[in-house]
């Protein structure tokens, strides 16, 4: 008789790797039993994935909306063809924004703010990734969002182009 599982394992999803490969390495893993998770992190993102097991993944709908922490680094400087590090450089800038700058910026991004997610986003479009369609270099909208930041903090200077 197979035993069923229950339960949540938090994933720490390396960069590379989709939520939905990570969900399937799980599922093998566990002998291919019902998983689900919450909040798709990009393939350039890292971080943990809550993962539900079994009739866990009924409570999937309770946590949906529940509040995230976000830890990110930002290189200054750089533009590229997809906003992130696996696109083209398309130009370089030396002028970098003093500490000052970044923390009275910072401060303006609390609260209740409207967002339109990014063109090489996981957001789906008519059923595809949005990333999918950017690389192929297809026309289409993203509806912005309201998002709400309940906080916003400046952790350290990690060298002259990177905070």
């Amino acid at each position: 008789m197979k035993k069923s599982l229950i339960g949540w394992i938090f994933l720490d999803k390396p960069i590379g790797m989709s939520s939905n490969l990570a969900l399937q390495k799980v599922r093998n893993i566990y002998e291919n039993c019902k998983a689900g998770y919450i909040g798709t992190l990009d393939p350039l993102a890292s971080g943990f994935l809550p993962i539900a097991l079994g009739k866990a993944t009924k409570t999937i709908k309770y946590l949906e909306n529940s509040s995230k922490e976000y830890v990110f680094t930002v290189q200054w400087g750089l533009k590229t063809t997809t906003g992130d590090f696996e696109g083209e450089i398309i130009s370089k800038n030396k002028q970098y924004p003093r500490i000052s700058s970044i923390k009275r910026i910072i401060k303006s991004f609390s609260g209740e703010i409207f967002q339109t997610p990014h063109r090489f986003s996981s957001k789906k479009i008519n059923g595809v990734r949005a990333y999918k369609l950017a690389r192929k270099k297809k026309k289409f909208e993203l509806k912005k969002k309201s998002i709400n930041i309940y906080k916003t903090k400046f952790l350290r200077k990690l060298s002259e182009d990177k905070t």
